[in-house]
């Protein structure tokens, strides 16, 4: 099934309309709760790693696990070094951060709409926001940017997952520089395969199969806004820019929402309103 664009073009149904733009990846039937995994969900899947009898087993739970916990896109998780843990036992934990280069400005040839995309997309076809036509991006618009991510420092880790990582560490050879090693030997996983393995075993765990990688950086921001309703705090730990970007992380988990009916049920009851 598809729908037709503004201009005209065939687009799948999963487009929807936001602010008199098409834009891809939000399905109209998705629901603020598969936006982010819970908890409890995150455990059902680290469980289903568990009792599976995998070569790359304890890689994969690493990947979920401190996914969630260091609230990593999937594109972070990818270059994830272990020089980003060189002062683990002073409690301080490097991300490689996407967010602040590696851009490009590309102009659509056919409707001249100027869209910023990564450097990865340089000398490939993309298709334009505006009119859906394919256009290729010039490879020299790649040329002379600093591909070397920023460090951003998390302000805080828990105990027991800076304990996880130091043992993950520990078995990992010592002379491997990723921490999460692709098929090609010195080599990191690229970021397809790492969102295909969040989909496999979410799948196996039984959550739905809207939930995408990124729900995991979702849930981490749930997960601090309910424990401490502070956005300055939340600010640092998603590393945004402001903290008006965090306000797309505080979500209202299923229980809260239950809880806040329940205590505002009961406060009619007290004073029934006529």
């Amino acid at each position: 099934m598809s729908v037709r664009n503004r201009n005209g073009a065939s687009m799948p149904a999963t487009y929807v309309r936001i602010k008199g733009m098409d834009i891809p990846g939000h399905p109209s039937d998705k629901s603020q709760d598969e936006m982010y995994l819970r908890r409890m969900d995150l455990a059902r899947v680290l469980q289903k790693i568990n009792t599976e009898d995998s070569p790359t087993g304890k890689r994969d739970h690493a990947i979920l696990y401190l996914s969630f916990f260091f609230a990593m896109r999937a594109g972070e998780a990818c270059i994830l070094e272990r020089k980003h843990f060189r002062h683990l036992e002073k409690k301080t934990i490097y991300i490689p951060t996407l967010k602040k280069n590696f851009k490009i400005t590309a102009t659509c040839p056919h409707c001249e709409k100027r869209m910023s995309v990564r450097w990865t997309r340089a000398g490939k076809p993309i298709g334009c926001r505006r009119c859906a036509e394919k256009f290729t991006i010039p490879a020299e618009l790649a040329e002379g940017l600093d591909r070397n991510p920023p460090e951003v420092e998390l302000p805080f880790v828990e105990p027991s997952v800076r304990k996880y990582a130091q043992t993950y560490l520990d078995e990992m050879p010592k002379k491997q520089r990723w921490l999460f090693d692709g098929v090609v030997s010195g080599e990191h996983l690229c970021v397809r395969h790492i969102q295909r393995i969040f989909a496999s075993y979410a799948g196996k765990a039984g959550l739905s199969g809207k939930y995408g990688f990124h729900s995991l950086r979702h849930g981490r921001g749930v997960d601090v806004w309910e424990a401490k309703h502070d956005r300055f705090l939340l600010k640092q730990v998603m590393r945004h820019s402001s903290e008006l970007v965090g306000e797309r992380y505080i979500h209202l988990s299923p229980e809260v929402r239950e809880q806040f009916e329940a205590d505002f049920e009961k406060r009619n009851q007290e004073a029934p309103i006529q």
